[in-house]
């Protein structure tokens, strides 16, 4: 009896292998068994070929486990040598001249130097309210030179309203002056640019500060502003860095 059972064993094994083989053998039964037919830890590494996965090969939770933590950091190399000079640059631009101001003997300062006028060395000089002064150098005179025409033109017969003064060759910021000489104290005009006008004027001042009703025609005239009066000083002058 057992020797029956063992004779059908074997005849049932042989008819297996046949049908294996009659199917496709290996290659059908790689296409039977897929991931899923796996069982999780069925496989041990010492049955898994050395470089038989690759990275690319695993999926991104597993390539961040294998991760480790980064290192410290290490130490700062040695400072390396110094480069070679560079060539030179070009010399840049010269920059403006420093202003100067006019002082007088006792320090005060009358206002900022505008030149000299003529070479005899006569100061020029802006005062604060926007006048040109003239003076001559010698220390004998305290008042500004008079170029500009010392009169003034209105169109009223008691000089009210507005002044007029002559557009002549010197700027407009020429100091008007009443008076010769224009003493300390006295009243500063300058004319005011704009295009120069022709009218029947009916009252002046002159020399004398006092309206004079005069009339007549004239041309060239501009108008004109006070600008302060003429200032007290004690010569020599001196030119000093402005501010």
């Amino acid at each position: 009896m057992r020797n029956r059972n063992l004779r059908w064993a074997l005849t049932a094994l042989t008819v297996v292998a046949a049908v294996f083989v009659a199917v496709g053998g290996p290659a059908t039964a790689a296409r039977w068994i897929d991931g899923g037919d796996i069982k999780p830890g069925s496989i041990p590494g010492r049955q898994t070929g050395d470089g038989a996965i690759s990275a690319n090969k695993l999926s991104r939770r597993a390539r961040r486990a294998l991760r480790g933590p980064s290192g410290a950091r290490g130490a700062s190399g040695a400072t390396g040598p110094a480069g070679p000079a560079g060539p030179a640059g070009q010399n840049g631009a010269r920059g403006p001249a420093g202003a100067l101001n006019v002082a007088d003997a006792t320090g005060k300062v009358l206002g900022m130097f505008a030149g000299w006028y003529t070479s005899s060395g006569y100061y020029e000089i802006y005062t604060p309210e926007g006048a040109l002064l003239t003076y001559e150098p010698s220390v004998s005179t305290d008042y500004p030179l008079t170029l500009a025409p010392p009169v003034l033109y209105y169109r009223s017969t008691d000089c009210s309203g507005t002044a007029y003064g002559i557009f002549t060759s010197y700027p407009v910021e020429s100091a008007i002056m009443l008076g010769s000489p224009a003493r300390p104290g006295a009243a500063i005009y300058v004319l005011q640019a704009g295009p120069p006008q022709s009218f029947t004027y009916e009252s002046v001042k002159s020399a004398s500060p006092s309206c004079t009703t005069s009339r007549g025609s004239t041309s060239s005239l501009l108008p004109a502003r006070q600008a302060g009066t003429v200032p007290i000083v004690q010569k020599p002058f001196q030119l000093v860095p402005a501010g």
